[in-house]
Order: C-alpha cells, then structure tokens, then sequence
C-alpha cells in the first residue's frame, strides 16, 4: 500500500515546486520518512497534501484501494475550504496518526531553509504553526 501512495503522491505532485523551486514531492517524502516502521502512518504521510493541493479526490484514493486508516488520515489532514486554520487543527488532534503527521509537517515546513527570506508574512506563518504545533502537542499526551 505504501508503494502505490508514494506512487499517487508522485503523479499528484509532479508539476509542483515549492518556494525554493525544488519539486514539491521531496516536502512529503520527507515527512513520510519519518514513520517507514508503520507503512499505513507513511502513506498517511506522503498523501497528506493531495487532496488539499492537487485534483485529486477522497474517491480517487478509495478507487486505488488505499485502506480505511488512510483515508481517514488524509481527509482529517485536508484543510477544506471555509474551514478555519483553528476548527481544522482541531479536528487534526482527534486522532494520533493525523497528530504525528501534522507535527511532522509543520516541522518540516519551518525550516530556515525551506523559505525565501524571512519576511513577516513568514513570521506570522511561523507563529501560527507554532501556536498549531503547541495545541497538537497538548491532544497527543491525552490521547497517548
């Protein structure tokens, strides 16, 4: 199953760059790599942006016969339209596997080197995955 979400992954991704022009596939294989000793956690992982920022839909992952937990997972972790930035963390912190995931992800996405500069749209992005990162933090030690 892991091998056939790499694959979607790969194909979804395949025309995205991310703020530093490299292909945006290596932002969730690196947050997938992070979970190789639980293959569902990793495919978890390496679709977490699909649905939010390619055509692909919940449906197509079920035609590919991706399991429940995934789908699942992936569609906790899509942020949908006209949900805000708090109610969709929340809804994130529900379940262990979306809470290591988006932990993973935000992670990820503050790294120095993964922006262009350090402009205060950066930083208010920053704060707020840290406020996110904080809240996800506090629900995974009442679920563990």
């Amino acid at each position: 199953m892991l091998a056939k979400a790499i694959e979607i992954a790969a194909v979804a991704h395949s025309d995205q760059f991310d703020k530093q022009g490299q292909p945006y596939i290596l932002h969730p294989i690196t947050v997938m790599m992070k979970f190789l000793d639980d293959p569902e956690l990793a495919a978890i992982a390496i679709l977490h942006d699909v649905i939010e920022d390619t055509q692909w839909t919940i449906k197509d992952l079920q035609n590919w016969e991706m399991s429940s937990r995934i789908i699942a997972g992936v569609t906790h972790l899509t942020h949908a339209k006209g949900i805000t930035y708090d109610d969709y963390i929340t809804t994130i912190c529900q379940s262990l596997d979306t809470i290591k995931v988006k932990k993973a992800d935000i992670e990820h996405n503050t790294l120095v080197t993964r922006s262009k500069g350090c402009t205060q749209k950066d930083f208010d992005r920053n704060i707020k995955y840290f406020l996110a990162y904080q809240k996800l933090c506090k629900a995974e030690q009442k679920l563990k």
